[in-house]
């Protein structure tokens, strides 16, 4: 018959026993995961955080809805990742870098604008504010994507835009002419344009590219809707 001790002493043999091969096998486990991003939005409307910068829903939806219909061909991944890389994430870190700097831009745009009424004015006053008439009409790829998609539309001709966000500032275009192309996607527009732009664009581009180097792998809220649409520089895991 067994003491009372050595039946004590059992359970808690077989207990350590235990404890230690978990420990020794824990040792070849991978790391744990980082922590994901939040599944709540941060705030409504936000469809992705990264560092101090958010990308929202209203300024994607009519960007996409404007390229989804000029060129079909692009799948939706590959457009939403364009706009992205192109403009919105650009202009997500500008607004909150340049926030003072832009609101001179866009007050002195939306001044111009109130005394232009047509395409026609904004061309004679336009040339006083630093705006130019380019030499060749303009196709998708020589304007801002923002800028494109307000300007490769006939129902605006005749017409002054409203100031029209860029990365590096604002533009407003007085839209003269569209000149038909095999498809839409060959259109070109007939069109005064007047920047109004923070520095130059040398200074703009280097403030970007080091932007983009800081804010690698920073995204800490994305959107199902993003899903798999990040351009490579920021989403570095």
């Amino acid at each position: 018959m067994r003491s009372p001790a050595r039946r004590a002493v059992g359970p808690l043999v077989i207990a350590l026993c235990a404890a230690w091969l978990g420990a020794l096998t824990g040792c070849d486990r991978e790391p744990a995961a980082a922590t994901p991003a939040p599944a709540v939005a941060p705030a409504p409307g936000v469809l992705l955080q990264f560092g101090p910068y958010r990308v929202l829903r209203e300024d994607l939806e009519p960007l996409d809805a404007w390229l989804a219909g000029f060129d079909q061909t692009m799948g939706r991944k590959y457009r939403i990742r364009e706009l992205l890389d192109q403009h919105l994430l650009p202009v997500a870190m500008a607004r909150v870098d340049f926030a003072t700097e832009r609101a001179a831009l866009r007050a002195r745009a939306e001044e111009l604008c109130a005394t232009c009424g047509n395409a026609l004015e904004l061309r004679r006053r336009g040339a006083i504010a630093g705006g130019y008439q380019p030499p060749a009409p303009l196709t998708r790829s020589d304007l801002p994507l923002a800028a494109a998609s307000w300007a490769l539309r006939v129902e605006h001709i005749g017409a002054v835009s409203p100031p029209i966000e860029t990365p590096q500032g604002f533009l407003v275009l007085g839209l003269e002419d569209i000149l038909p192309g095999v498809t839409s996607v060959l259109d070109r527009a007939v069109a005064m344009v007047v920047p109004f732009l923070q520095g130059d664009l040398a200074s703009f581009d280097a403030w970007l590219a080091d932007r983009k180097r800081a804010m690698a792998g920073q995204v800490t809220y994305c959107h199902p809707d993003l899903e798999g649409t990040l351009p490579a520089w920021l989403d570095a895991r």
